[in-house]
């Protein structure tokens, strides 16, 4: 019986678990790496909390990456999370030379609860969904395909190793800039308007056409 009660007062006086702070949250990334923590994720061994701290800690470091390089690749492009959740980012993107110079294009980052293990998904909103062959006319989503087939390894998925959610953010600014894109003379041509050969096939594409999934 005594040492039932040394027992009960042992967890009576032991505190209870706090949430990690921001900094510990900091550290533990610098000891868990990306792919720790999708391992750890597929297997359950990690802790739900833990592990939905470390996703938010993660795209708090993609914004702030993007913050950094405002002024150069990421010029032109504003983007916020949604103020109940990190999950769905808001932005623009705002063209200032190039065949859509002027256009301003809202669009919105939908974060799958497993990332980075897996792809966001980016659409542009329905009142400016621009004319592009990447971009569903209809839904507005965005087609990454050919920027995930580039490079030496790659397979054409989503590669937890090589790509990042602030990678993505650029590819949606490169779009609109044929040059940037791999393989654009070909996906251009797929476009095409028949019988004008004064129109450029990036400028305007026949709507009517197949999308790419």
């Amino acid at each position: 019986l005594k040492a039932m009660q040394t027992s009960n007062a042992s967890k009576e006086g032991s505190p209870e678990p706090r949430a990690l702070s921001h900094t510990q949250v900091s550290r533990n990334i610098g000891l868990l790496s990306i792919k720790d923590i999708v391992k750890d994720s597929q297997t359950q061994k990690c802790d739900s909390a833990l592990l939905a701290q470390l996703r938010e800690q993660i795209l708090f470091e993609e914004l702030d990456i993007i913050r950094k390089e405002a002024n150069g690749r990421f010029s032109g492009i504003y983007v916020l999370p949604c103020f109940h959740t990190m999950l769905e980012w808001h932005g623009v993107v705002c063209l200032r030379s190039g065949l859509y110079q002027h256009g301003i294009f809202k669009f919105i980052v939908k974060i799958p609860p497993k990332y980075p293990s897996e792809a966001p998904r980016v659409h542009f909103v329905p009142t400016c969904i621009p004319f592009h062959p990447l971009v569903d006319p209809k839904s507005g989503a965005v087609n990454f395909q050919c920027f995930l087939s580039q490079g030496a390894g790659a397979t054409g998925q989503w590669d937890v190793k090589r790509h990042r959610l602030h990678t993505m953010v650029g590819w949606l600014k490169s779009i609109f800039y044929p040059h940037r894109i791999p393989a654009a003379q070909e996906l251009a041509a797929k476009f095409a308007l028949p019988g004008d050969p004064a129109v450029v096939p990036f400028q305007l594409f026949n709507p009517a056409a197949p999308w790419v999934p």
